[in-house]
C-alpha cells in the first residue's frame, strides 16, 4: 500500500521533495538575515531587515537601510542560522555573522 496509516510514506515523500528543492536551488542553504542598529555597539534597537540569498545582497540592503534611516552612527550585521533570543547580548543569536 502506498500510504501508511500514520502518513509515514507521505511525510517521507514530502521530505525528499523538500531536500531535492533545497539542493537544486543554489544559495538557498546560504540564507542570510540582515540586522541594522541606530548606534554602533548598542544592541537595543536592533532591527531585522529581512532574509537574503547571499552575503553581498544582505550587506547592500543593510547599507541602504542605514542610509534611508539617516543613522550615520549606525551599524549592521548579516547572519546565518539566526534565531530569536532574549538576553543581554541582543535579541538574536546567529551561527555565523559578518559585517
Amino acid at each position: 500500500m502506498l500510504l501508511e496509516r500514520d502518513g509515514g510514506m507521505v511525510r517521507g515523500v514530502m521530505l525528499a521533495v523538500a531536500l531535492a528543492a533545497a539542493t537544486a536551488l543554489p544559495g538557498c542553504e546560504e540564507a542570510w538575515t540582515g540586522f541594522v542598529q541606530p548606534k554602533r555597539g548598542n544592541v537595543l534597537g536592533v532591527v531585522e531587515i529581512g532574509s537574503f540569498r547571499s552575503l553581498e545582497e544582505c550587506r547592500l540592503a543593510a547599507r541602504e537601510a542605514l542610509a534611508r534611516a539617516g543613522w550615520a552612527d549606525g551599524d549592521y550585521a548579516c547572519g546565518q542560522g539566526c534565531r530569536e533570543r532574549a538576553g543581554v547580548y541582543g535579541p538574536f543569536t546567529c551561527v555565523r555573522t559578518e559585517s
